[in-house]
């Protein structure tokens, strides 16, 4: 170990010599023994200590046998070739593997044959050898020349993943649940297989495990999805969906991505094998692929994932997402809760509701790390209830009027955000101002809620500014005025366009106040939400300038200001929306 070290990586040569040049001793009770074998448990170097002994056996072995290719991850060797030559670079590596500090285990070690070899006898007798028709797990992989063996293997991974989604249901929490089974628990478990075992031989887990995320996202709603409510908590959340990836999507790209990502690397590996990567049954799912996402030929869907700057999942993902997206907005159906009777396509309520979700930012809140130091949890009711309505779910029974203003309730929750008969609109205003204004001192600066400032008028009366922050653009103190506004009225229906009840509220309040700050010195601000979570340009850009002091003082990457910033104010305005729907409810919403 030392004299690789000294040969490749000397400067550390002092430091591995006074941690590893004399034996350690270990004290259990009354008894002592000495630790002077292999690297020690938790020290940062032992991985790149053990690799750096593994590289001298692993050139012995490239130089005396005639091996493929070997490679290794830590103490996961995996070599391939014939027969012959596997056999003698096991006898190097038994050979000289122990004066280096190195000893096979032969009851882990496993011999591999695609068909049957006799030479298979050659091998000393502790070593397992798998049977051809059976197959081999490599590197977290499948290694086989029977399909059975693959679908066995997703099948069981399926399983696992299953039986940790179920068991999300014990704790009796929406907003953790979503975030567990966004981030960990849903289909991250599955990306890897997917990606390295062929569509045909998945099917069966594929089905079976989006059988189940429908179940836990039904537990976390809670209540059953329709089919195409199920197909919108799949869309990635900058379509306005859940972010809740279906195997079923998926499937559809990943394990073409691994193939051509990995192309030059498996061409070098076949090399003197004189085969390919691709092969009849890559092409006809790369087929499959080029027509699902509409490309005209396989070779326009090559040349553009090859030219992309993007990994190539990724790319690919976005484009089959963008497909998804378009695919579910022309969804059609019978029910007149969401579809036109005459062209069978969804309300025009629910159609700009669904493009409002695609703001930017918009999606943010659903991200949001519960902590209530911080105000970013809510309840199982009001988060579910947040959820039904960007799931386009019915929030409310029958047609009742509003306890509150005896307005006719609707059944999807809008007359909630716009009822002027309770204090519900001046609570969320002042939840998102109190948020609004930690953020600012979070930062080091003075700001005061509801500022009174006295701007030129006939009458001279005084306007209380919703948070007045001072010395924050070039020096000037700032008003703020925070509005939030709801795009679904009747009137904001007819020709709808995203964002304009924003820039049109944006529009009034600068009319009205922009000019007479100006006189006294003073800059503007109509801090404009909509209800669906898009932000208004002043809005924006006010919080951008905040970002980066925020980066600037305290030192954070922009990823984190974005989480700090963003998602914090958004999920105030949802967490105040969600009071909203829930102060309507009666006992006959369901949870």
């Amino acid at each position: 170990m030392f004299a690789q070290v000294r040969e490749m990586c000397p400067v550390l040569l002092n430091w591995v010599g006074y941690t590893y040049g004399c034996k350690s001793w270990l004290f259990v009770g009354d008894k002592s023994f000495g630790s002077c074998t292999g690297v020690q448990q938790g020290d940062p170097l032992g991985p790149l200590l053990f690799c750096l002994v593994l590289a001298v056996l692993q050139k012995s072995v490239y130089n005396q046998c005639q091996v493929m290719h070997t490679g290794a991850i830590m103490d996961d060797w995996t070599l391939h070739g014939d027969t012959l030559q596997m056999v003698a670079a096991f006898d190097v590596i038994t050979r000289e593997g122990p004066s280096l500090g190195l000893h096979a285990n032969l009851f882990k070690c496993e011999v591999y044959w695609p068909t049957f070899d006799p030479r298979r006898s050659l091998f000393p007798p502790g070593i397992i050898q798998v049977q051809p028709e059976s197959g081999v797990k490599l590197l977290g992989g499948a290694v086989s020349g029977n399909p059975s063996f693959y679908e066995a293997q997703f099948c069981r991974r399926v399983s696992k993943c299953s039986s940790a989604i179920e068991s999300l249901v014990s704790l009796h929490d929406p907003q953790c649940q979503l975030l567990l089974l966004r981030a960990c628990l849903g289909i991250p478990k599955l990306v890897y297989a997917l990606r390295t075992m062929h569509p045909s031989v998945v099917s069966r887990g594929v089905s079976d495990f989006d059988a189940v995320l429908r179940k836990a996202l039904t537990n976390i709603v809670g209540c059953s999805l329709s089919d195409f409510q199920f197909l919108l908590t799949g869309l990635p959340l900058s379509s306005g969906g859940l972010g809740i990836s279906q195997a079923s999507h998926l499937v559809h790209y990943a394990y073409v991505a691994s193939v051509l990502s990995t192309a030059p690397l498996q061409s070098a590996i076949l090399s003197s094998s004189g085969l390919s990567p691709f092969g009849p049954m890559f092409d006809s799912v790369l087929v499959s692929l080029s027509s699902r996402l509409s490309y005209p030929s396989v070779d326009v869907l090559r040349n553009e994932v090859s030219s992309s700057t993007s990994p190539t999942q990724k790319h690919l993902a976005g484009v089959f997402n963008s497909v998804l997206h378009k695919e579910f907005l022309a969804t059609s159906g019978n029910d007149l809760r969401w579809f036109d009777k005459s062209t069978g396509r969804f309300l025009p309520r629910h159609q700009a509701l669904l493009q409002s979700f695609t703001q930017q930012h918009a999606s943010s809140f659903l991200l949001a790390l519960p902590m209530e130091g911080l105000h970013l949890v809510m309840s199982p009711v009001e988060y579910r209830a947040i959820l039904r309505y960007r799931l386009l779910m019915p929030l409310y029974t029958g047609r009742r009027r509003c306890r509150h203003c005896e307005h006719v309730m609707d059944l999807f929750g809008d007359h909630a955000f716009c009822c002027g008969g309770h204090s519900g609109s001046w609570s969320r205003h002042n939840f998102l101002r109190d948020t609004l204004a930690a953020l600012v001192r979070q930062v080091g600066i003075l700001c005061r809620e509801n500022g009174e400032v006295r701007l030129p008028s006939s009458s001279g009366d005084l306007w209380p500014a919703d948070l007045l922050v001072y010395d924050f653009y070039d020096g000037k103190t700032v008003c703020v005025d925070i509005s939030v506004v709801h795009p679904l009225t009747s009137r904001g229906l007819v020709g709808f366009k995203v964002g304009n009840a924003v820039r049109g509220r944006e529009s009034t309040k600068n009319e009205k106040y922009l000019s007479g700050c100006q006189s006294i010195g003073l800059e503007f601000v109509p801090f404009v939400l909509d209800t669906t979570g898009g932000l208004g340009k002043s809005s924006i850009q006010f919080l951008e300038k905040l970002r980066g002091l925020m980066m600037q003082r305290e030192v954070i990457r922009e990823s984190v200001s974005v989480a700090v910033v963003y998602r914090r104010i958004l999920f105030a305005l949802q967490h105040a929306l969600a009071r909203n729907i829930v102060s309507k409810m009666e006992e006959d919403f369901y949870y």
